[in-house]
């Protein structure tokens, strides 16, 4: 107990003091060779954006999450516009010539496209985002951030001359300004967002509103404020990668298995749950009716002359009556209860919090609908219906494999008065006949 008490207290020490080290020698970094942290800082937001962009791409078959997707296609060109933003640093000297202050001017323009994009990404929580329109916009806006990057006198450099008021400042604020915008803008579209994407999401804005207004209140391009707006910029970047890496890893193969565990237990012709389903469904809500003492029942149905189906119209004519019996069987038994196929033309019915008497009224109202059923279908026509019933009581000791045997056995009574009777009018048909 001591031991467990111990770790469950050094871990969070430990983690804080690697965090610490961590950040002290990054700053070091940065005091150090500006331009090694800045191109360090450029390659994890580079690679930050990369990873988001393609699993919010390849997942969105998985995730149906159109929000993501548009901030997918959106940071693909963003990340392009940061890598312009590394290579162009003075002192890199990768491109020939002097660039200026470009490399300033491509960041404030790849936060501003990137404020955009989060300002209007809750709009595609609930559409189907077309693809092609959606880069298409992507370009035109990379177009027209491009063109007005170079052209000083539209949108000025990012330069400190002293103290004195830098005109790229403005893009900064409007950057801030729309990305604050952006923030409430999913609050009060959160409700439809996963919960940890959602929180992750409005944690990584935050983070870049910080990065923005700590970049744009800095006097000196090496002063503290300025390691702590690269440190914010970075942290959105791999936190939104985090919280896409969440929704695009875990749910899909959460969906993946959530499917797989469907078709287990579903019947692919009809739709219903099968055997293995019932018996799933079945021992839950016997838990659940031991807790509250309500009954169950189960009604156990056979389709009576279904070979002759087959015989006479075959079997996909046989296949399309179990289909359509099951959507009948499945709009009768009422709100609540659960219809199964448990193979061939044997169906069962899972009645919840019934009474001996409810349960004769669903028996009745699955065979009145059944009637009407086989007087309108040519191949349903010679089709019969028998029925068996077993109800479960609290203090009942019986497992659901009991009720499933008096049913059965119940339904086979049922099924020889149904054979006699219809002896009988096909004996009274041939003697009218005869006569």
């Amino acid at each position: 107990m001591e031991e467990a008490r111990i770790k469950k207290t050094t871990k969070p020490l430990l983690f804080g003091g690697s965090l610490f080290l961590a950040l002290l020698t990054v700053y070091i970094i940065f005091l150090l060779n500006y331009l090694f942290f800045h191109t360090l800082i450029g390659v994890i937001n580079i690679s930050a954006m990369v990873v988001t962009s393609v699993l919010a791409i390849t997942t969105y078959r998985y995730s149906k999450n159109g929000f993501l997707l548009s901030i997918g296609y959106a940071y693909a060109f963003i990340a392009f516009l940061d890598f312009f933003h590394v290579i162009t640093q003075a002192g890199i000297g990768i491109l020939p010539g002097d660039y200026g202050n470009i490399s300033a001017r491509i960041w404030i323009g790849a936060r501003t496209f990137e404020s955009a994009t989060l300002l209007l990404a809750p709009f595609y929580l609930r559409r189907n985002v077309k693809r092609v329109p959606t880069i298409g916009v992507y370009f035109i806006f990379l177009g027209v951030i491009s063109t007005i990057l170079v052209w000083p006198h539209i949108f000025p450099g990012d330069q400190i001359i002293g103290n004195i008021f830098r005109p790229g400042t403005l893009w900064e604020i409007f950057s801030a300004l729309l990305c604050m915008v952006g923030l409430f803008h999913l609050m009060l579209r959160r409700a439809r967002i996963i919960g940890p994407l959602c929180r992750i999401t409005m944690a990584s804005m935050i983070l870049l509103c910080l990065s923005l207004l700590l970049h744009e209140g800095s006097s000196q391009i090496f002063g503290f404020l300025v390691f702590l707006s690269h440190g914010f910029n970075t942290s959105a970047h791999v936190l939104m990668a985090f919280g896409v890496v969440i929704l695009g890893i875990r749910a899909p193969y959460q969906l993946i298995f959530a499917e797989l565990k469907t078709h287990a237990i579903s019947d692919p012709l009809t739709g219903l749950y099968n055997r293995q389903g019932f018996v799933e469904i079945a021992q839950k809500e016997l838990r659940v009716a031991l807790r509250e003492g309500c009954m169950l029942g189960i009604l156990l149905i056979d389709l009576d002359n279904f070979k002759t189906v087959n015989d006479r119209f075959g079997h996909i004519a046989g296949d399309d009556v179990l289909k359509q019996f099951a959507k009948l069987l499945r709009g009768t038994v009422g709100q609540g209860n659960v219809a199964f196929r448990l193979g061939g033309d044997e169906f069962l019915v899972f009645l919840k919090d019934v009474t001996p008497s409810k349960i004769e009224q669903t028996k009745e109202r699955i065979g009145k609908t059944f009637e009407k059923w086989i007087a309108v279908q040519d191949t349903a026509r010679l089709l019969g219906m028998s029925i068996g019933e077993a109800i479960w009581k609290p203090g009942d000791t019986v497992d659901i494999d009991y009720l499933l045997e008096i049913a059965d056995k119940r339904m086979y009574q049922q099924k020889r008065k149904n054979a006699v009777r219809y002896f009988q009018e096909r004996k009274k048909a041939v003697g009218r006949k005869g006569v």
